[in-house]
């Protein structure tokens, strides 16, 4: 039975928007924090031992090479820092801010260290996909021409700067894409509202004897196809999946179906049908939009029968193309 459903689509949209809306503002409270924290909120790094906070911890910088040791990328360097119990590899982007802070107070560096927050990698436990590829042996063969660091450097473990910034720039991303996700379904739902209470306007507009008694338009109709969920009555079109539709055949040019069609790999996982009715409007072409239900890849094979029956009753319209 069709019942009157002017709020349809209205709830889950808001829903939607309510559930992004609160992932946005994980993210904003998240990024905040990182932005707000202290070296002191961490842990400090210690080599393999380390027990990383969100994968950041604090270092107390003693020093710092004149000039990269690696290069990882076109994009970051590795820097030679010295920490308290000895030396580690320092990820940071090219003409970082913080490496050319840390250069310049070199001299006082000794007897001030420098407190940053950085990310930490186990390229023992950590993914080979987020650590330097075969950071380890490079490094080993890198010092075996500084024999007098090697004894005190962490080969199994190195620090970013870069991954740090690039943790809380992403926080901050995801916030701002997911609340305009948000702001999308919430205006998707007043627009969807709104669309749907003028079609039901438009049609009692039309057919006064359906006010209030919308559920006697199947039993009443011309033709229906309760599969696809599409009437005709009169002279109106009408579709009633996920919503409520109409469109004037006496003032359609042409109509035809389009599908779209969501791919995973080589597989159709989703199909979404809709009917584009095309109005002529001050001389210029206007399209409408009505979506019915797709029951599968024999979907246009079943419309064929509501195509026939406009053929037989509005014969001007162009379909099908």
């Amino acid at each position: 039975m069709l019942k009157e459903k002017r709020n349809k689509g209205f709830v889950a949209n808001l829903v939607v928007a309510a559930i992004v809306l609160t992932c946005s503002i994980a993210f904003f409270v998240y990024h905040q924090s990182l932005s707000s924290s202290k070296p002191a909120d961490f842990p400090a790094f210690n080599s393999e031992a380390t027990q990383p906070k969100n994968g950041l911890v604090s270092i107390d910088v003693y020093g710092i090479s004149k000039r990269p040791i690696a290069k990882v990328d076109n994009k970051t360097e590795i820097w030679l820092v010295a920490y308290q119990k000895g030396y580690v590899g320092l990820q940071a982007d090219k003409n970082d801010k913080t490496i050319k802070k840390l250069q310049n107070k070199a001299e006082q560096l000794k007897n001030k260290p420098e407190k940053l927050v950085v990310k930490f990698y186990n390229v023992r436990t950590g993914s080979t996909k987020k650590t330097i590829k075969n950071y380890s042996g490079y490094m080993r063969n890198f010092f075996l021409r500084y024999p007098k660091f090697s004894r005190y450097f962490s080969f199994n473990t190195y620090l970013s700067l870069s991954g740090a910034k690039s943790d809380n720039l992403f926080t901050l991303l995801m916030g701002i894409v997911c609340l305009g996700i948000a702001l999308f379904f919430l205006g998707n739902a007043f627009f969807v509202r709104k669309k749907i209470n003028q079609a039901y306007d438009d049609f009692y507009q039309e057919y006064p004897e359906l006010q209030g008694n919308v559920e006697h338009l199947l039993s009443e109709a011309q033709f229906h196809d309760a599969e696809l969920q599409i009437v005709i009555y009169k002279n109106h079109l009408i579709t009633y999946y996920k919503g409520f539709a109409i469109t004037d055949l006496r003032q359609t040019v042409q109509l035809y179906h389009h599908i779209l069609k969501t791919y995973s790999g080589f597989f159709v996982t989703n199909r979404q049908s809709t009917l584009i009715a095309i109005h002529m409007q001050n001389g210029k072409q206007k399209k409408q939009r009505l979506a019915f239900k797709n029951t599968g890849k024999h979907t246009d094979e079943q419309l064929q029968s509501t195509f026939a029956y406009i053929n037989d009753h509005f014969p001007t319209i162009i379909l099908g193309v």
